[in-house]
């Protein structure tokens, strides 16, 4: 094989394995270990402007705390039945601060064929300390999370600006432990 091929291959083994390193790093540097994609986010980026301006009309509200480089811990309430609040987040902040976002939610999104893949291209991840205190301590990234976990997409829509009950702040304490707001 070509791992066996010695000086008189005249380089093809070494070529051969050139080529398809070149082809993997190409193929894998648009995924990252989370399964994200930034390729991906760019296409989808495109389709989501116009909803995210006409139709959702998004406004901020202290967009300036929103920490510029650095991990972060974004806490946020899912506004009702259907939860579009995670992506217009995502969004804005990638939009605007040209910084990725992960999401962490439940690990049901891991389950559901399609979504699973979709959901992690996009920047979700399954909320687990472990998840989250590497994104936030070791990388340095934005982390997105909704403590009222399930139970905020599951409102009515006359309860869309109520908060359910929280977990048990635990990410809250990863953020502490990792050091970062």
């Amino acid at each position: 094989g070509p791992a066996d091929a010695g000086p008189s291959d005249g380089g093809h083994a070494d070529a051969t394995a050139g080529a398809r390193a070149a082809i993997d790093a190409e193929r894998l540097s648009d995924v990252d270990e989370w399964g994200r994609s930034q390729h991906m986010r760019d296409i989808l980026g495109k389709l989501y402007d116009p909803i995210y301006d006409a139709w959702f009309r998004v406004e901020w509200e202290g967009f300036d705390k929103i920490p510029r480089e650095g991990g972060a811990l974004l806490v946020a309430n899912h506004a009702g039945a259907i939860p579009t609040d995670a992506p217009s987040i995502m969004h804005g902040i990638e939009r605007e601060l040209g910084r990725p976002v992960y999401g962490l939610a439940d690990e049901v999104f891991k389950k559901l064929p399609l979504v699973n893949l979709a959901w992690s291209r996009l920047g979700g991840v399954q909320a687990h300390p472990d998840n989250a205190y590497r994104l936030l301590r070791e990388q340095q990234h934005l982390v997105m999370v909704f403590p009222e976990g399930s139970k905020g997409p599951g409102k009515h829509y006359s309860e869309r600006y109520q908060l359910r009950r929280f977990g048990r702040g635990g990410f809250v304490q990863i953020a502490m432990r990792a050091g970062v707001p």
